[in-house]
């Protein structure tokens, strides 16, 4: 799966490259000590550099703590500019625009994203 994100501010404040495809790799759900639930994305910019530093990402240290990263990664040591990284759904919703399966070409099939978290649909 790969997502496409549009040119915008936030997208670019936030270190995600804009005009650019990255490679949507799982979705999780972790519920943090507060008892809140994130729905996070992990994506991978496939240049293995230059990656998101917004909430959840590797550089946040007060959500990604050593228990989420053991939980998110299988580990706590993380690679901080490797490519991958977590990112919240409805942070993900602001810089992606586009969803897709397989390669991209008038044949595929594309899904825009809604609110809603539905796994089985979106």
């Amino acid at each position: 799966m790969w997502a496409a994100c549009i040119a915008s501010q936030w997208a670019a404040a936030n270190n995600i490259v804009t005009g650019h495809a990255y490679t949507l790799i799982a979705a999780r759900t972790y519920t943090d000590p507060s008892g809140t639930t994130w729905k996070l994305l992990e994506l991978r910019n496939p240049w293995g550099s230059k990656e998101y530093n917004g909430t959840w990402s590797d550089y946040d240290n007060d959500h990604m703590t050593s228990a989420a990263r053991q939980y998110l990664y299988g580990t706590t040591a993380v690679d901080k500019n490797d490519g991958a990284f977590w990112i919240p759904f409805s942070n993900y919703q602001i810089a992606f625009e586009m969803t897709a399966f397989g390669r991209f070409n008038t044949a595929d099939i594309v899904t825009n994203l809604d609110s809603v978290w539905n796994r089985g649909s979106s």
